[in-house]
């Protein structure tokens, strides 16, 4: 691509506007920034200078921490790669995801940083050294050559007329200076003594303020943003450098940093928008942020208040008339365009109406009808200004006009609710009842009827069964009665629509669903998303058994299906509509066919791994994730060669298969006799004469065992009281292990040499648990393997001390939360027509399908006693703790 910065601002202010239409910059304007203070990388925090441009830079994707510890290390040096990558994604630049051929003689194709240098380089942004003969991914990058990398990347411009002064600016080669001076009158680069310092080092956090001040810059200038003026102390005005109105520009488009508030926005001359604020604390700076992204104008807060007119509500009243409410009030200093909003509360203090009123005259008024008879209030809000008004309801007035069923669908279990409404609003049967009205459900089936609380039972109907029902009301003289109303019954746990599906080999999920050629007759498609008929997504178990029943294909010369499997043809994409049985409608999916896999790379290309060195040997093996040419897990059974060179020059190279889950182990042990020794390592890998590429191991001479820091290490941090194994019964106690860990130099070191160390310390080891009614802890067979107990419901914390007579230092600690997610028994009934019968010693219910609970099935295990007495006839069941720990008392015979 050649290079032209011009294209790229436009690119830049395009993908911003798009960002902040998605919200994508969810808290990344300053204020929000300000005001979430929660830091992406530990150590970023917010009192760190650069804190806000990382936060945005990490939000736009223009930077990434370190994954293996969170952290981003803003005060390293930053090197060229680096660079390349940030101005890369800064730019939105097309970066390759493979490069066919090598860069530079020190940027191979298969080189970590080779794509985005391939990017820089052809857009003209970053260039190579030494007479484009190298590009030194590795160099740190001087202040300088960033300003020149911003200024031509950006395609900034000298402002004529500016002060910006650069003490040092002789320092700099000629090359850069002009673009150090262009920095300087941006304010994209400032010191307090006016040195720029052109030869220093720039660090990541300088990097990442860099980048985010010249998009302060270029928003501000493709925005037309020109000044921004405090008139006193609630008003501000915003120049642009083009005609303007606040019916395009609305307060919305308004932010600023350190609480202040934009209340209205009003256009007051061509190019001029003004802004109410709330009340500016004065000489304070605020900085502008407009449409979403802040820019370089900033003003002083006023001390002179401003005129502005307070809203109030005046002479609220509620005019009742039979079962309507007409509600009104005066409403002064409201802005042009407010409206009031007017909530109806009951005496339970539930909305039961609400609705946004227009403010005419400097007046609301409001109707609300249908109301049971009761006290309420109505509320009148109007910005920051309340009323509100009482009134009563004394008898339900209907005219009943018009009545209308409203339920459509409905589960097939008990409970469900036929609704409907009468004259516009929607009652209960109960509720009209206790009125004075009569309520009459019409069914299609005279068998049908509604249970004791208007509720209707189907939970003897199957899937798709439909059944009809009508309403009829009537006062003793007039009657209305809803259009009869067919009503579809569902099962809850059947699928009747296919979200997503998805490639699969065997278990495995294809990524971006690119499917092998190769792997013709091992490919298939299989449901990963679907919903009940009430939109409700179904528990992966039921997706599963979701099965295939026809697949047709955009393009049948790319991939086809017959004979019951999808065929690979070509290369190339195609969209199938995959048909699933029992379901309707058939649900896309986006395929492409790709290429013969080939073995291109190892995912950790670039990375340094670090171990330790004990008297046994080098803890731990070194492990490497092969990759194919799309990134994916390469399972083929292939040999790579594995050469490991010194920091002297010396080599050795071993065979190495690759494991079923595309993993490389070197056991460092074995390379050599003896094993390696302490010192600095480069690993590569190559096959058939392919660099895969390479890594770096750093070996750490274990010194006397010790151990700088200890943790702990479980498998689970949340512990479930509920065991649905079959294999482990219910009840039983819910153990997890602990294990206790160390780290030397940064670098995890054998548990013998943990318990070594841990033996050493000068008085005893405890652990122990902040709440032993959550979690209790049982020792193990050495003093780094624990057992932790779940006892009941919380959270508790776990914590390894060194105790020495009076004095007790932590040397560890984790959170552990128990949970219980066994069904909760809360109602426990007989149902209708049965009887409840114990056995003969009055120690067991004998017929357990005769109770009824709000849980599906009542097991024996969910019972801790129960108590059956004879002369009453009744049996106290006692629920276990597990599901509730409840008592309920129900008739029973022996």
């Amino acid at each position: 691509m050649a290079y032209n910065p011009k294209s790229y601002r436009k690119v830049i202010a395009g993908t911003m506007t798009a960002a902040m239409a998605a919200s994508a910059f969810a808290v990344t304007t300053p204020q929000q920034v300000a005001e979430a203070q929660e830091q992406t990388f530990v150590d970023v925090p917010p009192t760190d200078t650069h804190f806000e441009n990382i936060e945005r830079a990490a939000e736009r994707g223009i930077i990434t921490g370190y994954s293996s510890d969170n952290t981003f290390r803003p005060s390293d040096n930053i090197i060229r790669g680096q660079a390349a990558t940030m101005m890369a994604r800064a730019l939105d630049l097309d970066v390759p995801e493979t490069v066919e051929e090598d860069l530079y003689p020190d940027v191979s194709a298969t080189h970590t940083f080779a794509p985005v240098v391939k990017a820089v380089t052809e857009a003209g942004v970053m260039t190579g050294r030494l007479g484009n003969t190298q590009f030194d991914t590795g160099l740190d990058v001087s202040r300088e050559q960033v300003a020149s990398m911003i200024v031509r990347a950006f395609d900034l411009q000298p402002i004529e007329g500016s002060d910006a002064v650069v003490e040092d600016i002789d320092d700099a080669y000629s090359a850069h200076r002009e673009n150090i001076e262009i920095l300087a009158q941006y304010n994209i680069t400032s010191t307090s003594d006016n040195h720029f310092n052109p030869q220093a080092s720039v660090t990541r956090g300088q990097m990442a303020t860099f980048l985010e001040r010249t998009f302060d810059v270029v928003h501000t200038q493709d925005s037309g943003l020109v000044s921004v003026t405090a008139l006193d102390q609630n008003t501000v005005e915003v120049a642009f450098d083009h005609e303007v109105n606040a019916e395009d520009i609305t307060a919305d488009f308004f932010t600023f940093n350190n609480d202040l508030d934009v209340l209205d926005a009003e256009s007051t001359d061509d190019n001029v928008i003004t802004l109410t604020t709330s009340d500016q604390v004065e000489d304070t700076a605020y900085t502008l942020s407009f449409d979403g992204e802040r820019t370089t104008l900033s003003f002083i807060g006023s001390g002179e208040a401003g005129e502005v007119e307070e809203v109030a509500i005046e002479n609220a009243e509620a005019n009742v008339e039979g079962s309507t409410a007409t509600v009104t009030a005066d409403v002064t200093g409201a802005a042009e365009d407010a409206e009031a909003h007017v909530a109806i509360v009951d005496a339970d203090g539930e909305t039961v109406q609400e609705a946004d009123v227009a403010i005419e005259e400097e007046a609301i008024s409001a109707e609300f009808a249908g109301f049971l008879p009761g006290e309420y209030t109505a509320e009148i809000t109007v910005g920051d200004a309340e009323a509100s008004v009482d009134f009563e309801i004394t008898e339900l007035i209907l005219p009943l006009e018009a009545a209308a069923a409203t339920t459509t669908m409905i589960r097939n279990e008990e409970g469900q609710a036929l609704e409907f409404t009468v004259d516009g609003h929607a009652f209960s049967a109960a509720e009209l009842e206790e009125a004075g009205y009569e309520v009459e459900y019409v069914f299609n089936n005279n068998d049908f009827e509604l249970n004791e609380d208007g509720l209707f039972d189907a939970s003897e109907f199957s899937h798709e069964d439909t059944i009809s029902y009508a309403v009829e009301i009537t006062d003793g003289e007039t009657t209305v009665r809803t259009e009869r109303q067919d009503v579809n019954i569902f099962d809850a746990n059947v699928a009747t629509e296919v979200t997503e599906a998805a490639l699969f080999i065997g278990e495995d999920q294809l990524e971006n669903n690119q499917a092998p050629i190769n792997h013709d007759d091992e490919v298939e498609v299989k449901a990963v998303g679907a919903v009940n008929a009430f939109g409700e997504e179904l528990d992966e178990e039921v997706v599963e058994e979701l099965t295939v029943e026809d697949i047709r294909s955009s393009v049948s010369s790319v991939a086809n299906y017959n004979n019951e499997r999808l065929n690979l043809v070509n290369e190339g994409t195609t969209t199938l509509a995959v048909s699933f049985d029992g379901i309707e409608e058939a649900v896309t999916l986006d395929i492409e066919v790709i290429g013969a896999e080939e073995l291109s790379a190892i995912k950790e290309a670039g990375e340094t791994n670090r171990f330790v060195r004990n008297a046994d040997g080098i803890v731990g093996n070194l492990t490497v994730n092969a990759v194919n040419q799309y990134g994916g897990v390469w399972t083929g059974d292939e040999s790579v060669d594995v050469e490991i060179t010194d920091a002297e020059g010396e080599t050795v190279t071993v065979d190495q298969s690759i494991n079923d889950e595309g993993q490389i182990i070197v056991n460092l042990n074995e390379v050599t006799e003896g094993g390696l020794e302490a010192g600095t390592y480069t690993v590569d890998f190559t096959h058939d004469d392919v660099e895969l590429g390479s890594v770096t191991v750093e070996i750490i001479e274990h010194e006397d065992n010790g151990v700088d820091s200890y943790f702990f290490d479980m498998d689970e941090e949340v512990l479930d009281l509920f065991v649905e194994d079959a294999d482990t019964p219910t009840g039983e106690v819910v153990t997890e292990t602990l294990s206790v860990n160390g780290s030397y130099e940064g670098v995890q070191v054998a548990q013998a040499d943990v318990a070594a160390a841990l033996d050493a310390l000068p008085g005893s080891i405890e652990v122990t648990s902040s709440n032993l009614d959550v979690v209790d802890i049982n020792n193990g067979e050495n003093v780094t393997d624990y057992a932790v107990e779940a006892n009941g419901v919380g959270t508790a914390t776990i914590t390894l001390e060194q105790v020495e007579g009076g004095f007790r230092t932590v040397l560890a600690s984790i959170e552990v939360t128990v949970e219980n997610s066994a069904p909760q028994v809360t109602e426990l009934t007989v149902k209708e027509d049965e009887e409840l019968v114990v056995n003969a010693e009055g120690t067991m219910i004998s017929n357990l399908e005769a109770l009824e609970s709000n849980v599906e099935t009542i097991t024996a295990d969910m019972i801790e006693e129960i108590i059956f007495s004879s002369s009453d006839e009744e049996v106290t069941i006692v629920i276990a703790d597990l599901y509730g720990g409840g008592t309920f008392v129900l008739p029973a015979t022996r």
